[in-house]
C-alpha cells in the first residue's frame, strides 16, 4: 500500500482513513507464504514493535531499517530525501508518527559510510550492543508476572512441550505488585505460570512465552473482567497463534526455540493458515517484550483490567501522603522547639 506525502498534509481524518485501510489489509495475510514473509520482516525490524513493523511491512515490503525524520539526522546525519516515502506508524497516547526507509535518505557529513550495506551492519551492531543478556530478559519477565495478576511456580514435572504450563489460578493475597521502589501492593492472583526449573535458561525463556503468549490471545477461560476467545477458536488455531508469539519473541530476542521446526513445517506443508487473529498474534508479541524490561504497574492487566485494584492503589497512595504529611509535620515541629531553645 503507498501512502503518499501529500495526503498525509490534509490533516488527521486522512490519516485514519489511512489507518483504517492498513487495518483492512490484515485480512489478506491468509496465505502461509505471505504470512511468513511477514513475520520474518517482524523479527528483523526488533527496534519497531512487532506491530509497527507489520504495518511498515504493508506499506513497503522491500524496506531494510526504517527511523523518524530527526532520528536520521541526530543519530546518523541523514536527511531525508524530497521524494521520500513517508510511512506510517503507531505511538504510545498519539494518533501516528511517520518514519522513513534508509533508502530515502541520504548522507550530510562523512562521519558514517555512505554505502547503505555498510551502515546497516553498524546499525545492526549498534542495535545488538543494547540487548539486554538471557538472565536479564529471564528475570524481568519473572518479576512482571506480578502486575498482569500471574503467580509464578518452579515446581512443574509436566506441562507442555516446553515444560510449562498457565493456568486459572485465583487466590486471595498471594502476590506482590511493587508500586515504587519502596512500596508493593498484597494483591490476589488470576492465573498461576508454572515452570520446570531444570531446563535451561533459553527453554525457559521459551517457555514463559508460550504460556504468556495464551494469556495474551485470551485463550485462557474467561471470568470476571477476563474476555476470553476459546469459544471463538479450535484447539489448533489456539496452537498456532502461541506458537507464532512464541517464534516472534524468541527470534526478535536472537533466543533459538522449538517452535521454529514446527512452525516452519506447518508453513511448508500448508496453502493457507489456519482461522487466528494476527492482530492478537502481533499485540501479544508485543506485550511480551514490554515485560522484558523494568515494567511499570500501570501496564500490567491488574492496574487495566480490575477496578478494585486500582482503587487499591488509589487508597494506598493516599495513605502514603498521608503519612508523609504527619511526618513532615513532626519534623517541622521539632525544628521549631529547637529554635525556641537558642
Amino acid at each position: 500500500m503507498i501512502i503518499k506525502a501529500s495526503n498525509l498534509k490534509s490533516g488527521h481524518s486522512e490519516i485514519k482513513r489511512q489507518v483504517d485501510l492498513l487495518y483492512q489489509a490484515v485480512s489478506s495475510y491468509s496465505k502461509c507464504k505471505e504470512f511468513k514473509s511477514l513475520l520474518q520482516f517482524c523479527a528483523k525490524h526488533k527496534h519497531l514493535s512487532p506491530y509497527n513493523a507489520m504495518l511498515v511491512q504493508m506499506q513497503r515490503p522491500d524496506a531494510q531499517y526504517v527511523l523518524g525524520a530527526d532520528e536520521w539526522k541526530y543519530n546518523y546525519n541523514r536527511l531525508i530525501k524530497s521524494d521520500a516515502r513517508p510511512l506510517i506508524i503507531l505511538v504510545p497516547f498519539g494518533p501516528v508518527d511517520f518514519v522513513f526507509d534508509i533508502k530515502d535518505t541520504e548522507p550530510v557529513k562523512t562521519m558514517f559510510p555512505d554505502d547503505i550495506k555498510e551502515l546497516l551492519k553498524i546499525i545492526d551492531k549498534t542495535d545488538s550492543e543494547k540487548q539486554l543478556n538471557i538472565e536479564e530478559k529471564l528475570q524481568n519477565l519473572i518479576n512482571n508476572l506480578s502486575p498482569h495478576g500471574i503467580a509464578f511456580g518452579q515446581s512443574l514435572l509436566g506441562g507442555d512441550e516446553l515444560g510449562a504450563q498457565i493456568e486459572l489460578f485465583r487466590q486471595k493475597k498471594n502476590i506482590n505488585v511493587m508500586l515504587t521502589k519502596k512500596t508493593k501492593l498484597r494483591w490476589d492472583s488470576y492465573f498461576l505460570l508454572s515452570i520446570n526449573e531444570q531446563q535451561d535458561l533459553y527453554m525457559r525463556f521459551a517457555a514463559l512465552c508460550k504460556e504468556l503468549s495464551h494469556l495474551f490471545c485470551h485463550h485462557l477461560p474467561g471470568y470476571g473482567w477476563w474476555e476470553s476467545r476459546n469459544n471463538e477458536l479450535d484447539l489448533n488455531s489456539m496452537n498456532f497463534e502461541a506458537q507464532c508469539v512464541t517464534w516472534l519473541v524468541c527470534e526478535r530476542q536472537d533466543i533459538t526455540n522449538p517452535s521454529t521446526e514446527r512452525l516452519t513445517n506447518y508453513l511448508q506443508h500448508h496453502k493457507r493458515i489456519p482461522d487466528v487473529s494476527l492482530d492478537f498474534i502481533l499485540q501479544a508479541a508485543n506485550e511480551i517484550e514490554k515485560m522484558l524490561k523494568p515494567m511499570n504497574y500501570q501496564k500490567g492487566l491488574l492496574y487495566k483490567k480490575d477496578e478494585k485494584f486500582r482503587e487499591a492503589v488509589r487508597r494506598n497512595k493516599e495513605k502514603q501522603t498521608e503519612n508523609l504529611t504527619k511526618k513532615t509535620s513532626v519534623i517541622q515541629e521539632n525544628n521549631y522547639k529547637q529554635g525556641e531553645l537558642f
